[in-house]
């Protein structure tokens, strides 16, 4: 008995459309996306690098122009060290209320989410309008599937989609979560 390990080959004899869409590679990410997941992942370090370093040239500029009696010396090393810290200090303010506003942002939907899934469970049925997903297109995980924008999905890896009846077909359980009877 042949092991089916998800891949195709010469030698397969059902090869249904599902089988054939199974196997199809994930769409590529763009140059765009993968830019900006990068930045996102380095944004609060970056952030605070920056505001670290700004603090560090305004003392080394006061720390410069405290050593020295002529007082053009002491402006030039006042305006260098302060203006190009101060930069450097709002530039890294920004990053750091970019993140702290983009994870807020995220925790408020993800709430939104939830008290949603609850006032459906609790009416009973889902009103079509609310719903913004193909139904037959579910996230699978390595022993259950979601819906694309189910909660415990979030920021998990090795997550693959496939169509509701390919999940089953696998053996996979539904989300109690995000998927109601």
């Amino acid at each position: 008995m042949p092991v089916d390990d998800g891949q195709l080959s010469l030698h397969d004899t059902d090869l249904s459309v599902a089988k054939i869409a199974a196997a199809a590679p994930a769409p590529a990410e763009s140059r765009l996306e993968r830019g900006l997941r990068w930045f996102a992942r380095v944004e609060l370090p970056l952030g605070l690098a920056l505001v670290a370093a700004g603090f560090a040239a305004i003392g080394l500029g006061w720390l410069d122009a405290s050593g020295t009696a002529d007082v053009r010396v002491q402006m030039q090393d006042l305006i260098s060290g302060g203006v190009g810290g101060l930069a450097l200090v709002i530039v890294g303010g920004f990053l750091l209320i970019a993140q702290l506003a983009e994870r807020a942002a995220r925790r408020s939907e993800q709430k939104l989410d939830r008290v949603t899934a609850a006032l459906l469970a609790m009416a009973g049925s889902v009103a079509p309008s609310l719903v913004d997903e193909p139904s037959d297109e579910v996230v699978a995980s390595h022993a259950s599937y979601h819906v694309a924008s189910c909660d415990l999905t979030t920021g998990r890896r090795r997550l693959r989609k496939m169509s509701k009846a390919n999940a089953v077909a696998e053996g996979l359980e539904p989300c109690s979560v995000c998927i109601h009877p």
